[in-house]
């Protein structure tokens, strides 16, 4: 049978920092994105277009994260709950 756990204040927190570097991430990824719109008028040349390309190859990966970074926010959240619930 496996035991399940945790200290619930810190549950809280470790539940908030998830969500608040959640839109963090998000955040850098517009500002990333708006960056990258400039390039072919601002920056031209290879380097601009190799680093559009690296932009346009990882942002899927930083998008993925900020859904497992609310996903895991939303999870400790219910699990603490649960918690809660049971030791009242």
């Amino acid at each position: 049978m496996t035991l399940y756990g945790g200290d619930l204040n810190e549950m809280d927190q470790m539940a908030k920092q998830f969500g608040t570097q959640s839109e963090q991430v998000r955040s850098t990824i517009a500002a990333l994105n708006a960056e990258v719109s400039k390039i072919g008028t601002s920056w031209t040349g290879p380097r601009a277009n190799q680093f559009r390309d690296a932009w346009e190859g990882s942002r899927p990966a930083f998008e993925r994260m900020v859904d497992a970074l609310r996903e895991a926010s939303e999870a400790i959240r219910g699990s603490r709950n649960d918690i809660d619930a049971a030791t009242r």
